[in-house]
């Protein structure tokens, strides 16, 4: 099993979205592979909104289905970012799930990350 942390490395904001949003695609045809909703807001811009990293972070989760996919809260990592603490990360990833199954938030937030790392 392969978790593919840090989403923001080939981030859409710093390098081709075309090219990262392939790749993303590449990695989730991969069906070992398990994507890690994590390090997005450290390298945000100045008033970054949720609205700005919905793209990214809905491309992931439709791209690898709600059973391949954890919450990564990388912190401190993600206080490098403008205006970034984990509050403002965790309150935007919530902001942006919102519309999607309580079903599927359970497993992003908790349940997936329990059953990977073997918790239960």
């Amino acid at each position: 099993m392969t978790i593919g942390d840090h989403r923001d490395r080939d981030d859409p904001f710093w390098h081709d979205p075309q090219q990262w949003r392939d790749g993303i695609a590449a990695l989730a045809a991969l069906p070992n592979t398990i994507c890690k909703i994590s390090g997005i807001i450290a390298r945000t811009r100045p008033g970054w909104t949720a609205a700005d990293l919905a793209p990214a972070v809905n491309h992931c989760l439709d791209s690898f289905g709600p059973d391949r996919v954890v919450f990564g809260g990388d912190w401190p990592v993600c206080t490098l970012g403008a205006e970034a603490t984990y509050r403002a990360w965790a309150e935007a990833l919530k902001e942006i799930i919102a519309p999607r199954s309580e079903a599927e938030q359970r497993k992003l937030l908790h349940d997936n990350a329990a059953a990977f790392y073997a918790l239960d």
